[in-house]
């Protein structure tokens, strides 16, 4: 009765909002821009199988680029990964371009046949190192003697790798010739030498004493008598007296030619030069005796 009148109520019909204008059907509002046409969308998002670097933006190129390299790097890791498989399997098929090849893994196969005392290089190395700091406590004396000894049993080890490579270079070229020997061939099992077994890359696939066809202790001796053949045969040092092709086998007979007071001349020829030439010669390609 004492207190304020309450604020009389606003009328509920100025509380209603106004009605919403009615649009026509299927209307809508304006985008500000045309709706663009789906030839041009498609145009938009075609892309060459080739991408052109000179029509791409900066953030597109860049984005190429790093795809690419991606692309490449995980290429590069699969092949990697298939040749380090292949030198522990021996599989020559995906084996690296340096270890491929028959020739090498028949070179492989004669090292890895037999025992090599370069592989004491790396312990001994080892030993020397040690030396070197514990110098002072096995005193002057004792360690030059020490460095004296490992330096012989170096060059006594190094000698033996080289004569073992030579033997494996000759049993090589006489089972695949000379010319399919591959360059570097000769270092490549040098260094193999001085390894272990554990740590050669491409693994050995041959136990010890298992020799590879070709060569065995015959072999050897096979190719070294085809080289003294090789070497003393007068017609291959002196190819223009020859009309046959040149290098021949290494079966060797002797000159045919009869001297006429005694036994034949004495020069060696390989025999598929001496028998044609026995043919139609009546003279020695070297000497003027004749038949």
């Amino acid at each position: 009765m004492f207190g304020r009148k309450k604020e009389e109520e606003s009328d509920p019909t100025e509380q209603t909002a106004a009605p919403a204008t009615k649009l026509p059907r299927g209307y809508t509002p304006a985008k500000g821009a045309p709706t663009p046409r789906r030839k041009d969308v498609e145009a938009r998002n075609r892309r060459p199988i080739v991408s052109d670097r000179s029509r791409m933006t900066k953030q597109e190129r860049k984005a190429f680029d790093k795809e690419e390299r991606a692309k490449s790097r995980a290429e590069s890791n699969a092949r990697w990964e298939r040749e380090q498989r292949a030198m522990k399997t021996g599989d020559e098929r995906f084996m690296p371009p340096q270890h491929a090849g028959p020739v090498r893994r028949f070179g492989r196969d004669c090292i890895d046949a037999r025992f090599s005392p370069a592989v004491i290089f790396m312990p001994l190395a080892l030993i020397l190192l040690v030396a070197m700091f514990t110098q002072t406590l096995i005193g002057n004396v004792a360690f030059q003697y020490l460095v004296l000894a490992i330096y012989a049993i170096f060059i006594l080890v190094a000698i033996y790798s080289v004569l073992m490579v030579r033997r494996v270079r000759l049993l090589t070229e006489h089972k695949f010739g000379d010319d399919k020997v591959p360059p570097r061939f000769f270092w490549q099992m040098f260094t193999r030498t001085f390894y272990p077994r554990r740590w050669r890359l491409p693994r050995p696939q041959v136990k010890r004493g298992q020799f590879p066809e070709g060569g065995s202790g015959a072999d050897v001796r096979e190719a070294r008598s085809a080289r003294r053949v090789e070497s003393s045969c007068g017609s291959c040092q002196h190819p223009q007296s020859s009309p046959l092709p040149w290098p021949l086998p290494t079966a060797a007979a002797r000159c045919l030619a009869v001297r006429p007071a005694g036994p034949p001349c004495r020069f060696v020829f390989h025999r598929d030069r001496a028998e044609p030439w026995a043919r139609a010669r009546i003279t020695c390609v070297l000497c003027p005796a004749a038949t």
